[in-house]
């Protein structure tokens, strides 16, 4: 496997871990959760690689085992196929959030990661398709609009950049645990700009790399796939439910070892 993020350092031996794993034996997209006989798993079809994808998983132990994950990819909910269906997990757990390895030792992911946001919450799938919808593009100026009968009109929103930013959209929802944008120009410290847990990253991931939100001018990490890592501290303790938020530009994917 190669890994985009793993709560715990093996979430096959630690209760209350998650796994994202681009790079499964399966030959899909693979996100996993619970140990042992309450295993659960969702596999998806693998979005393309070497381009940008919008991620949202909302990952419920309290579900029922077909609901326990559900994945979104740009702003979608997308079909999946379950490889495992235990139940049971209960809480996540108060670990460390691995970014593109497990526990900075191994599995290394290859690819660029830009904005990875965790809810205490489950969201639901219109405020993951607002989320993806407030990013800003680039258009061409309309005109001057007509003034406004007294009292004005409701706040658009949508596709095309219409609604908030991205980056506001994300710190005005209910639940925003830890955002890390991972904007920084220079590392170790990739800040947390909601809650108080910033991560560190290791070996020689590329700063300042051209970020995956549409019209948004700040930066990502790039990660090399052979020894590039970061981990942050976050503590899911009492939480069963959480939906992990974030961009990634996968290099290239291979079928790896099983889970």
């Amino acid at each position: 496997d190669a890994l985009a993020l793993e709560l715990t350092p093996n979430f096959n031996e630690v209760p209350g871990g998650f796994l994202v794993d681009p790079n499964s034996g399966y030959g899909s997209f693979a996100v996993a959760l619970g140990i042992g006989s309450s295993r659960n798993v969702a596999l998806f079809a693998r979005p393309s690689a070497g381009v940008w994808h919008h991620y949202a998983f909302v990952l419920d132990t309290a579900a029922p085992a077909a609901e326990q994950i559900v994945p979104y990819v740009d702003g979608k909910a997308v079909s999946y196929t379950k490889l495992d269906s235990g139940t049971g997990a209960g809480n996540f757990a108060n670990s460390s959030l691995y970014l593109m390895s497990r526990a900075g030792a191994s599995l290394f992911g290859a690819g660029t990661l830009d904005d990875v946001s965790v809810y205490r919450r489950a969201l639901s799938a219109t405020t993951i398709s607002n989320h993806y919808n407030a990013i800003v593009v680039e258009e061409e100026p309309e005109p001057e609009p007509e003034p406004e009968p007294e009292g004005g009109g409701e706040e658009g929103g949508g596709a095309g950049g219409s609604g908030p930013a991205y980056t506001d959209t994300v710190r005005a929802t209910a639940g925003l645990l830890d955002y890390w944008r991972l904007d920084e120009p220079a590392g170790p410290t990739l800040g947390d700009i909601a809650g108080s847990h910033p991560a560190t990253a290791s070996g020689e991931p590329a700063f300042a790399a051209a970020g995956g939100v549409p019209g948004d001018p700040d930066k990502a990490v790039a990660f090399n796939g052979a020894g590039d890592s970061a981990a942050a501290p976050l503590d899911l303790s009492g939480k069963t439910a959480i939906t992990v938020e974030f961009w990634l530009k996968w290099s290239s994917y291979a079928n790896d070892d099983a889970l």
